[in-house]
């Protein structure tokens, strides 16, 4: 029996910001849907007899049921129409906050203080569960202070939420150092964008 086989070619948390698979009728349609803040997103499908297709362009569609390698575009409002029971029933993405720090210090700075509130807030109204706080360093420094420093500062947001009501068993502390910087850089190089704590809120 052969098969529709489906690859994500760019990684995303969150399958259902990358993709819609739908079956109904014997028909099984793949679509893009958009990536939040931007973040660009491709996924390749072979459909069954077919060859890989790769869509990379939001509201790109493919029949996987169909021998056939041909893609489509649908626009925002004919997804919404073909597919908007599925749509309804979705999770909503994840509530992202982006806190700053001070160079080579724990400290936050004042223009990410008022963004405190706002995530203690998406907690509350989603009643989450789940939030992620993730530490981040520049690549000033070397790369095991680094990753001291992403921690300790990911340590610091966890501690002030806590201190604003927030239960510790919900709150998952992780720490890239000089990882998976907002902007790239050479060895050395001071950048107050990467120097940074991540909150997700699910």
């Amino acid at each position: 029996m052969r098969t529709s086989k489906i690859t994500r070619s760019v990684a995303f948390p969150a399958l259902f910001c990358l993709l819609l698979l739908i079956s109904a009728c014997g028909r099984a349609t793949v679509v893009l849907l958009p990536a939040p803040e931007g973040q660009a997103n491709a996924v390749v499908v072979t459909p069954k007899g077919g060859d890989p297709l790769t869509l990379d362009k939001t509201g790109m569609a493919v029949d996987v049921s169909t021998l056939t390698t041909s893609s489509y575009a649908l626009s925002e409002t004919g997804i919404q129409q073909r597919f908007s029971n599925t749509l309804t029933a979705l999770p909503e993405p994840p509530e992202r906050f982006l806190l700053y720090f001070h160079s080579g210090t724990t400290k936050l700075r004042d223009d990410s203080r008022p963004l405190l509130p706002k995530v203690l807030q998406a907690i509350k109204d989603r009643q989450s569960t789940d939030v992620s706080v993730v530490g981040h360093a520049d690549r000033e420094g070397n790369r095991k202070w680094n990753f001291t420093l992403s921690r300790m500062r990911a340590q610091t947001i966890s501690a002030q939420l806590r201190q604003m009501g927030v239960d510790k068993k919900l709150m998952e502390i992780t720490s890239h150092g000089e990882e998976n910087p907002l902007v790239p850089t050479p060895d050395g190089v001071s950048e107050p964008r990467n120097r940074r704590v991540e909150v997700i809120v699910r």
